[in-house]
């Protein structure tokens, strides 16, 4: 803890993850699957869907900031947070399929972003003796 009251650039990559991851949770997992079925007619097939739309663009967006081995991690990391607040705020609102989808992409190709990034700003700001205990209290 002395560590990141020392590191305020640590504990905000670690709040902001564990807060979006939070509110995913809730909004994703909870409320998008009911919105589906109770406002736009649509079934689990469509929530598994969307979900693999999420996946390819995480994979994607992954497979090309490690191509690209020149970027700054703290700029990639709070576009990757914007963009996920974007998507996050873009389904918090009453949508259609098309918003889901875009939406969607854009949570897709934060995952991606918001956590290569994390990573490699933890490995180059964190000693390598409490490198695992910084790790071990991010908030999911």
């Amino acid at each position: 803890m002395s560590f990141l009251k020392d590191h305020p650039e640590i504990t905000f990559i670690i709040l902001g993850q564990g807060l979006g991851i939070l509110i995913n949770t809730g909004l994703w997992r909870v409320g998008l699957p009911i919105y589906l079925e109770g406002y736009l007619n649509e079934n689990i097939i469509t929530f598994g869907y969307i979900t693999g739309v999420m996946g390819a663009t995480s994979f994607i967006t992954s497979m090309a900031l490690g191509i690209s081995k020149k970027y700054n991690p703290l700029v990639v990391f709070n576009v990757g947070m914007g963009l996920w607040g974007l998507g996050l705020l873009m389904i918090g609102t009453p949508p259609t399929m098309s918003v889901i989808y875009i939406a969607t992409t854009l949570i897709g190709m934060d995952q991606a972003s918001e956590g290569l990034s994390r990573v490699v700003i933890l490995q180059e700001k964190v000693p390598a003796n409490i490198l695992g205990k910084v790790f071990s209290s991010r908030l999911h």
